[in-house]
Protein backbone atom coordinates (compact mmCIF):
# COMPACT_ATOMS: atom_id res chain seq x y z
CA UNK A 1 0.00 0.00 0.00
CA UNK A 2 3.08 2.27 0.26
CA UNK A 3 4.39 1.83 -3.00
CA UNK A 4 3.78 5.10 -4.20
CA UNK A 5 6.23 7.72 -2.54
CA UNK A 6 7.82 10.93 -3.04
CA UNK A 7 11.03 12.07 -4.30
CA UNK A 8 12.87 15.37 -3.90
CA UNK A 9 16.19 15.89 -6.52
CA UNK A 10 18.35 18.72 -6.85
CA UNK A 11 18.92 19.79 -10.54
CA UNK A 12 22.13 21.06 -11.55
CA UNK A 13 20.91 24.64 -11.46
CA UNK A 14 20.37 23.99 -8.39
CA UNK A 15 16.41 24.04 -8.10
CA UNK A 16 14.73 21.37 -6.14
CA UNK A 17 12.59 19.20 -7.60
CA UNK A 18 9.67 16.91 -6.42
CA UNK A 19 8.41 13.58 -8.22
CA UNK A 20 5.99 11.23 -7.08
CA UNK A 21 6.70 7.89 -8.17
CA UNK A 22 5.97 4.06 -8.21
CA UNK A 23 8.80 2.04 -5.55
CA UNK A 24 8.16 -0.46 -7.76
CA UNK A 25 8.43 0.32 -11.26
CA UNK A 26 10.77 3.24 -10.56
CA UNK A 27 8.66 5.45 -12.87
CA UNK A 28 6.77 8.91 -11.93
CA UNK A 29 3.41 9.21 -12.08
CA UNK A 30 2.70 10.90 -15.37
CA UNK A 31 -0.46 13.59 -14.17
CA UNK A 32 0.90 14.26 -10.51
CA UNK A 33 4.26 14.93 -11.65
CA UNK A 34 2.47 16.87 -14.61
CA UNK A 35 0.37 18.32 -12.22
CA UNK A 36 3.25 19.72 -10.05
CA UNK A 37 5.24 20.96 -13.05
CA UNK A 38 2.41 22.97 -14.40
CA UNK A 39 0.37 24.11 -11.48
CA UNK A 40 2.61 24.52 -8.09
CA UNK A 41 5.89 25.30 -10.09
CA UNK A 42 4.20 27.22 -11.74
CA UNK A 43 2.89 29.24 -8.94
CA UNK A 44 6.72 29.96 -7.54
CA UNK A 45 5.37 27.57 -4.54
CA UNK A 46 8.51 26.80 -2.32
CA UNK A 47 9.60 23.48 -2.20
CA UNK A 48 8.76 22.61 0.79
CA UNK A 49 4.96 23.53 0.21
CA UNK A 50 5.35 21.76 -3.08
CA UNK A 51 6.46 18.24 -1.00
CA UNK A 52 3.59 18.77 2.02
CA UNK A 53 1.09 18.92 -1.40
CA UNK A 54 3.02 15.97 -2.99
CA UNK A 55 3.05 13.75 -0.32
CA UNK A 56 -1.08 14.15 0.48
CA UNK A 57 -1.35 13.48 -3.57
CA UNK A 58 0.97 10.31 -2.82
CA UNK A 59 -1.36 9.60 -0.03
CA UNK A 60 -3.95 9.57 -2.01
CA UNK A 61 -3.06 7.50 -4.86
CA UNK A 62 -2.19 4.94 -2.16
CA UNK A 63 -5.82 5.05 -1.45
CA UNK A 64 -6.86 4.55 -4.77
CA UNK A 65 -4.31 1.11 -4.95
CA UNK A 66 -5.74 -0.17 -1.73
CA UNK A 67 -9.48 0.67 -2.75
CA UNK A 68 -8.35 -0.68 -6.65
CA UNK A 69 -9.78 2.56 -8.24
CA UNK A 70 -8.86 3.62 -11.91
CA UNK A 71 -9.32 6.70 -11.29
CA UNK A 72 -8.70 8.00 -14.91
CA UNK A 73 -11.36 5.95 -16.01
CA UNK A 74 -13.80 7.40 -13.33
CA UNK A 75 -13.06 11.08 -14.37
CA UNK A 76 -13.36 9.77 -18.01
CA UNK A 77 -16.47 8.31 -18.05
CA UNK A 78 -18.11 10.98 -15.08
CA UNK A 79 -18.24 8.68 -12.63
CA UNK A 80 -15.86 10.37 -9.89
CA UNK A 81 -15.44 8.51 -6.67
CA UNK A 82 -18.89 7.54 -4.57
CA UNK A 83 -20.07 8.86 -1.21
CA UNK A 84 -19.21 6.00 0.41
CA UNK A 85 -15.29 6.14 -1.38
CA UNK A 86 -14.74 9.54 -0.23
CA UNK A 87 -15.62 8.55 3.52
CA UNK A 88 -13.18 6.29 3.56
CA UNK A 89 -10.85 8.37 1.82
CA UNK A 90 -11.63 10.78 4.84
CA UNK A 91 -10.82 8.10 7.24
CA UNK A 92 -7.61 7.14 5.27
CA UNK A 93 -5.96 10.07 5.46
CA UNK A 94 -6.11 10.39 8.90
CA UNK A 95 -3.43 8.08 9.24
CA UNK A 96 0.06 9.42 10.03
CA UNK A 97 2.71 8.44 8.18
CA UNK A 98 6.47 7.56 9.12
CA UNK A 99 9.42 6.75 6.49
CA UNK A 100 6.76 6.40 3.98
CA UNK A 101 4.50 3.83 5.96
CA UNK A 102 1.07 4.50 6.55
CA UNK A 103 0.71 3.89 10.23
CA UNK A 104 -2.58 1.32 11.22
CA UNK A 105 -5.26 3.39 12.16
CA UNK A 106 -6.15 0.97 15.31
CA UNK A 107 -2.95 1.75 16.69
CA UNK A 108 -4.49 5.67 17.73
CA UNK A 109 -1.78 7.60 15.71
CA UNK A 110 -3.89 10.17 13.79
CA UNK A 111 -2.61 13.54 12.42
CA UNK A 112 -4.44 16.68 13.87
CA UNK A 113 -7.22 18.06 11.98
CA UNK A 114 -5.54 20.83 10.38
CA UNK A 115 -3.53 18.18 8.89
CA UNK A 116 -6.16 16.57 7.88
CA UNK A 117 -8.04 19.92 6.69
CA UNK A 118 -4.80 20.36 4.19
CA UNK A 119 -4.93 16.85 3.02
CA UNK A 120 -8.12 16.64 1.76
CA UNK A 121 -7.76 20.16 0.22
CA UNK A 122 -4.70 19.37 -1.44
CA UNK A 123 -6.22 16.26 -3.19
CA UNK A 124 -9.87 18.15 -4.03
CA UNK A 125 -7.54 20.67 -5.93
CA UNK A 126 -5.35 18.16 -7.86
CA UNK A 127 -8.90 16.01 -8.14
CA UNK A 128 -10.14 19.80 -9.53
CA UNK A 129 -7.24 20.47 -11.90
CA UNK A 130 -7.26 16.68 -13.34
CA UNK A 131 -11.48 16.79 -13.91
CA UNK A 132 -10.46 20.02 -15.84
CA UNK A 133 -7.36 18.68 -17.71
CA UNK A 134 -9.64 15.28 -19.26
CA UNK A 135 -12.93 17.30 -19.40
CA UNK A 136 -10.98 19.66 -22.57
CA UNK A 137 -10.42 16.15 -24.00
CA UNK A 138 -13.94 14.09 -23.44
CA UNK A 139 -16.24 17.58 -23.46
CA UNK A 140 -17.46 16.60 -19.97
CA UNK A 141 -20.21 18.81 -18.35
CA UNK A 142 -18.31 21.10 -15.36
CA UNK A 143 -21.55 20.60 -13.80
CA UNK A 144 -21.05 17.67 -12.74
CA UNK A 145 -17.32 18.38 -11.68
CA UNK A 146 -18.13 21.39 -9.43
CA UNK A 147 -20.62 19.44 -7.40
CA UNK A 148 -18.16 16.59 -7.43
CA UNK A 149 -15.74 19.32 -6.18
CA UNK A 150 -17.92 20.62 -3.77
CA UNK A 151 -18.87 17.08 -2.12
CA UNK A 152 -14.97 16.72 -2.13
CA UNK A 153 -14.55 20.32 -0.15
CA UNK A 154 -17.46 19.82 1.94
CA UNK A 155 -15.95 16.38 3.81
CA UNK A 156 -13.11 18.43 5.47
CA UNK A 157 -13.19 19.20 9.17
CA UNK A 158 -13.69 21.87 11.54
CA UNK A 159 -10.21 23.47 11.97
CA UNK A 160 -9.30 25.65 14.77
CA UNK A 161 -7.66 29.14 13.95
CA UNK A 162 -3.95 29.10 13.23
CA UNK A 163 -3.63 31.96 15.31
CA UNK A 164 -5.45 30.54 18.00
CA UNK A 165 -2.82 27.15 17.78
CA UNK A 166 0.12 30.20 18.33
CA UNK A 167 -1.57 31.71 21.25
CA UNK A 168 -1.79 28.82 23.11
CA UNK A 169 2.24 27.28 22.24
CA UNK A 170 4.58 28.53 25.77
CA UNK A 171 7.48 29.94 25.90
CA UNK A 172 10.02 27.98 27.89
CA UNK A 173 10.25 29.32 31.32
CA UNK A 174 13.22 30.92 33.26
CA UNK A 175 14.03 27.66 35.16
CA UNK A 176 13.75 25.35 31.74
CA UNK A 177 16.02 27.99 30.32
CA UNK A 178 18.50 27.52 33.22
CA UNK A 179 18.96 23.87 32.90
CA UNK A 180 18.61 24.07 29.12
CA UNK A 181 22.04 26.07 29.39
CA UNK A 182 23.55 24.32 32.50
CA UNK A 183 22.65 20.71 30.49
CA UNK A 184 24.88 22.83 27.26
CA UNK A 185 28.12 23.87 29.12
CA UNK A 186 31.43 22.79 27.82
CA UNK A 187 32.48 19.60 29.80
CA UNK A 188 29.51 19.45 31.60
CA UNK A 189 29.12 16.08 32.96
CA UNK A 190 25.12 16.27 31.80
CA UNK A 191 25.75 17.70 28.35
CA UNK A 192 24.96 14.92 25.78
CA UNK A 193 26.89 15.51 23.16
CA UNK A 194 30.39 14.29 21.72
CA UNK A 195 33.04 16.74 22.60
CA UNK A 196 33.78 18.13 19.20
CA UNK A 197 30.39 19.29 18.78
CA UNK A 198 29.71 20.77 22.02
CA UNK A 199 30.75 23.77 21.33
CA UNK A 200 28.75 24.29 17.43
CA UNK A 201 25.33 22.84 19.02
CA UNK A 202 25.63 25.20 22.05
CA UNK A 203 25.84 27.85 19.32
CA UNK A 204 23.06 26.83 17.79
CA UNK A 205 20.92 27.58 20.70
CA UNK A 206 22.31 30.55 21.48
CA UNK A 207 21.64 32.15 18.27
CA UNK A 208 17.65 30.89 18.23
CA UNK A 209 17.36 32.35 21.70
CA UNK A 210 19.06 35.47 21.30
CA UNK A 211 18.04 36.45 18.08
CA UNK A 212 14.46 34.07 17.77
CA UNK A 213 15.50 32.48 14.48
CA UNK A 214 13.65 29.38 13.06
CA UNK A 215 15.27 26.44 12.48
CA UNK A 216 15.55 27.34 8.27
CA UNK A 217 17.31 30.66 9.33
CA UNK A 218 19.57 29.14 11.30
CA UNK A 219 20.92 26.78 8.97
CA UNK A 220 21.53 29.05 5.90
CA UNK A 221 23.67 31.53 7.96
CA UNK A 222 27.22 31.63 5.99
CA UNK A 223 30.32 33.11 7.63
CA UNK A 224 30.57 35.98 5.35
CA UNK A 225 26.79 36.80 6.72
CA UNK A 226 28.61 37.48 9.97
CA UNK A 227 30.09 41.22 10.38
CA UNK A 228 32.23 40.83 13.41
CA UNK A 229 33.45 44.55 13.14
CA UNK A 230 29.68 45.83 13.30
CA UNK A 231 28.21 42.94 15.52
CA UNK A 232 25.51 41.96 12.51
CA UNK A 233 24.23 38.57 11.58
CA UNK A 234 22.75 39.07 8.20
CA UNK A 235 19.42 36.58 7.38
CA UNK A 236 19.35 36.15 3.83
CA UNK A 237 17.28 34.55 1.19
CA UNK A 238 19.43 31.46 -0.41
CA UNK A 239 16.53 29.46 -1.82
CA UNK A 240 17.85 26.83 -4.43
CA UNK A 241 21.35 27.76 -3.84
CA UNK A 242 23.51 25.23 -6.55
CA UNK A 243 26.23 25.26 -3.46
CA UNK A 244 24.01 24.05 -0.89
CA UNK A 245 24.98 20.05 -1.25
CA UNK A 246 21.33 19.43 0.98
CA UNK A 247 18.87 18.02 -0.96
CA UNK A 248 16.00 19.25 1.59
CA UNK A 249 17.48 22.48 1.88
CA UNK A 250 16.35 24.59 4.84
CA UNK A 251 14.53 27.83 3.72
CA UNK A 252 14.19 31.39 5.08
CA UNK A 253 10.37 31.55 5.33
CA UNK A 254 10.52 35.57 6.42
CA UNK A 255 12.35 38.67 5.09
CA UNK A 256 15.95 39.24 4.59
CA UNK A 257 17.02 41.09 7.53
CA UNK A 258 20.26 42.71 9.31
CA UNK A 259 20.22 41.96 13.11
CA UNK A 260 22.95 43.11 16.03
CA UNK A 261 24.24 40.54 18.36
CA UNK A 262 25.91 41.00 21.64
CA UNK A 263 29.42 40.49 22.52
CA UNK A 264 29.01 37.38 24.58
CA UNK A 265 27.63 36.37 21.24
CA UNK A 266 29.84 37.73 18.74
CA UNK A 267 32.86 35.99 20.94
CA UNK A 268 30.87 32.44 20.64
CA UNK A 269 31.02 32.56 17.17
CA UNK A 270 34.25 33.78 16.59
CA UNK A 271 35.66 30.80 19.32
CA UNK A 272 33.25 28.89 16.85
CA UNK A 273 35.12 29.49 13.38
CA UNK A 274 38.56 29.69 14.59
CA UNK A 275 38.33 26.81 17.60
CA UNK A 276 35.92 23.75 15.79
CA UNK A 277 34.54 24.86 12.40
CA UNK A 278 38.03 24.97 11.27
CA UNK A 279 39.05 21.68 12.07
CA UNK A 280 35.98 20.41 10.12
CA UNK A 281 35.72 21.96 7.27
CA UNK A 282 36.56 21.05 4.15
CA UNK A 283 39.27 22.06 1.48
CA UNK A 284 36.58 23.64 -0.70
CA UNK A 285 34.75 25.84 1.43
CA UNK A 286 30.83 25.96 1.20
CA UNK A 287 30.58 29.30 3.49
CA UNK A 288 27.75 27.99 5.65
CA UNK A 289 28.33 28.66 9.24
CA UNK A 290 27.16 25.21 10.93
CA UNK A 291 28.84 22.04 9.18
CA UNK A 292 28.62 18.44 9.66
CA UNK A 293 31.73 17.19 11.85
CA UNK A 294 31.30 13.34 11.78
CA UNK A 295 33.68 11.86 9.30
CA UNK A 296 31.61 10.15 6.29
CA UNK A 297 30.13 10.73 3.55
CA UNK A 298 28.84 14.71 4.83
CA UNK A 299 32.08 15.62 7.02
CA UNK A 300 32.54 19.78 5.85
CA UNK A 301 29.06 19.54 4.34
CA UNK A 302 26.10 21.68 5.93
CA UNK A 303 24.40 20.72 8.58
CA UNK A 304 21.22 19.15 7.72
CA UNK A 305 17.36 19.59 9.15
CA UNK A 306 17.16 16.51 9.85
CA UNK A 307 20.54 16.28 11.95
CA UNK A 308 19.32 19.87 13.77
CA UNK A 309 16.24 17.37 14.73
CA UNK A 310 18.44 15.34 16.23
CA UNK A 311 20.17 17.78 18.29
CA UNK A 312 16.78 19.13 19.56
CA UNK A 313 15.80 15.60 21.01
CA UNK A 314 19.01 15.07 22.35
CA UNK A 315 18.26 18.15 24.75
CA UNK A 316 14.71 16.89 25.05
CA UNK A 317 15.73 13.34 26.43
CA UNK A 318 18.64 15.19 28.57
CA UNK A 319 16.03 15.87 31.19
CA UNK A 320 12.91 15.92 32.04
CA UNK A 321 11.85 19.76 32.57
CA UNK A 322 13.04 19.60 28.84
CA UNK A 323 10.98 16.78 27.49
CA UNK A 324 8.92 19.29 25.45
CA UNK A 325 11.64 21.28 24.12
CA UNK A 326 11.65 22.43 20.85
CA UNK A 327 13.69 24.77 18.57
CA UNK A 328 10.40 26.83 17.69
CA UNK A 329 9.79 27.63 21.55
CA UNK A 330 12.75 29.80 21.55
CA UNK A 331 11.34 31.89 19.21
CA UNK A 332 8.37 31.84 20.75
CA UNK A 333 10.22 33.17 23.88
CA UNK A 334 12.40 35.59 22.48
CA UNK A 335 8.94 37.25 21.37
CA UNK A 336 7.94 37.33 24.81
CA UNK A 337 10.38 38.26 26.73
CA UNK A 338 10.25 41.03 24.07
CA UNK A 339 7.05 42.03 25.16
CA UNK A 340 8.02 42.17 28.82
CA UNK A 341 11.05 44.27 28.05
CA UNK A 342 8.36 46.76 26.36
CA UNK A 343 6.59 46.52 29.55
CA UNK A 344 9.28 47.20 31.51
CA UNK A 345 10.48 50.51 30.25
CA UNK A 346 9.49 53.92 31.74
CA UNK A 347 7.82 55.18 28.61
CA UNK A 348 7.56 52.45 26.15
CA UNK A 349 6.61 52.58 22.18
CA UNK A 350 3.47 52.67 21.45
CA UNK A 351 1.28 49.18 20.66
CA UNK A 352 1.80 50.21 16.55
CA UNK A 353 5.58 51.53 17.34
CA UNK A 354 6.46 47.59 19.01
CA UNK A 355 4.38 45.90 16.41
CA UNK A 356 6.50 47.80 13.56
CA UNK A 357 9.80 46.76 15.68
CA UNK A 358 8.98 43.06 16.54
CA UNK A 359 8.22 42.38 12.50
CA UNK A 360 11.30 43.77 11.69
CA UNK A 361 13.51 42.04 13.80
CA UNK A 362 11.73 38.92 13.26
CA UNK A 363 11.08 39.39 9.42
CA UNK A 364 7.21 39.51 9.08
CA UNK A 365 5.92 41.88 6.62
CA UNK A 366 4.89 44.93 8.37
CA UNK A 367 0.64 44.82 8.73
CA UNK A 368 0.65 40.44 8.56
CA UNK A 369 -1.10 40.65 11.87
CA UNK A 370 1.70 37.93 13.12
CA UNK A 371 3.35 40.74 15.72
CA UNK A 372 0.00 42.00 17.01
CA UNK A 373 -0.56 37.93 17.76
CA UNK A 374 2.05 37.70 19.91
CA UNK A 375 1.55 41.11 21.76
CA UNK A 376 -1.77 39.52 22.80
CA UNK A 377 -0.97 36.39 24.30
CA UNK A 378 1.37 38.72 26.21
CA UNK A 379 -1.49 41.01 27.46
CA UNK A 380 -3.53 38.12 28.12
CA UNK A 381 -1.19 36.49 30.60
CA UNK A 382 -0.84 40.04 32.37
CA UNK A 383 -4.45 40.13 32.11
CA UNK A 384 -4.61 37.08 33.71
CA UNK A 385 -2.17 38.14 36.85
CA UNK A 386 -4.03 41.35 37.05
CA UNK A 387 -7.69 39.37 37.57
CA UNK A 388 -5.37 36.99 39.98
CA UNK A 389 -4.70 39.13 41.95
CA UNK A 390 -7.63 41.20 42.25
CA UNK A 391 -9.57 38.19 43.73
CA UNK A 392 -6.62 38.01 46.82
CA UNK A 393 -7.41 41.74 47.25
CA UNK A 394 -11.20 40.60 47.42
CA UNK A 395 -9.94 37.71 49.73
CA UNK A 396 -8.38 39.74 51.99
CA UNK A 397 -11.07 42.16 52.43
CA UNK A 398 -13.46 39.65 53.46
CA UNK A 399 -15.22 38.84 50.42
CA UNK A 400 -15.25 34.92 50.67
Amino acid sequence: MDRIVTNTIKMDTGERCCLITDKVSKMPLYYPCLYISSELRKRNESISTIELHSASIALFYRFLNFKKIDLEERIKTAEFLRLQEIDALKEFITKRMKKEKVVNLDSGCRVSSNTQYFRLTAITKYLEWLCDFFTVSYKRDHILIDKFIAKMKSHRPKIRLRNQNLINDKNLSNNQLNILFDVLKIGSEINPFKADVQRRNRLMILILYHLGLRAGELLNIKVTDIDIGSQTISINRRADDPNDSRIKQPLVKTLERKLSISNDLCNEICDYIKIERRKHRMKKDNGYLFICHKKGNTFGEPLSIQAYHKIINALKNSCPELSRMTGHKLRHTWNYEFSSKMDQMENPPNQYEQEQMRSLLMGWKEGSGTASTYNRRFIEKKAGEIALNMQKEIINRGGV
